[in-house]
């Protein structure tokens, strides 16, 4: 079960925006060529860093509920988040995991579409919504960036709708994780 981050009832979000320490190194991240910031030179990471909040994510802690106004954008740069949806009946649907170097944000939507829960202690940075959306219009290699990866995540989708409607639960484990859990290269 996720718990609030700690100090708040009502906003997740702003309580562990000040925990965040703000000290980025963004040139030297180690999940930089995984992320969407790598289709920045030097000087747009520079401009990136100055308006980005590097912030813990203890475990079990809930980063963004479902309904709440979506007003920053993520990148995860340590450990592993899980995207919750809690049904009508009370079930809760798993809808995917997101892990060092995916992007928190892609979305047509002003408010979270699901519950974002830790589910290792991780760290996000942390962007405004409106100064990303600027920073998308400044720099148009962003903006295409962002659209890749939206493609992806819509390739991906279709292809776990074809597996869950297709594939045994042995089978769909079997084709998860190695999408999921890419071999390790020396």
């Amino acid at each position: 079960m996720s718990r609030p981050a700690q100090g708040t009832e009502q906003s997740p979000v702003s309580s562990i925006a000040a925990e965040g320490n703000g000290g980025r190194e963004c040139l030297q991240c180690s999940v930089r060529h995984l992320s969407v910031c790598s289709a920045l030179s030097c000087d747009e990471v520079h401009a990136l860093e100055q308006i980005t909040v590097s912030t813990p994510v203890a475990m079990g802690t809930t980063l963004a509920r479902a309904g709440e106004p979506r007003t920053y954008v993520y990148t995860v740069t340590e450990g592993a988040l899980r995207l919750v949806r809690t049904l009508a009946d009370g079930r809760r649907q798993v809808n995917g995991f997101v892990l060092p170097g995916d992007y928190l944000g892609l979305s047509g939507s002003d408010h979270h579409r699901y519950d974002i829960e830790a589910i290792a202690d991780s760290r996000v940075c942390r962007v405004p919504t409106t100064q990303m959306r600027d920073l998308r219009q400044r720099y148009p290699h962003l903006e295409r960036k962002l659209l890749q990866r939206a493609c992806q995540e819509l390739d991906a989708a279709q292809d776990n709708a074809l597996a869950l409607a297709r594939l045994q639960p042995p089978e769909r484990l079997a084709d998860f994780l190695p999408v999921s859990y890419p071999p390790l290269t020396p």
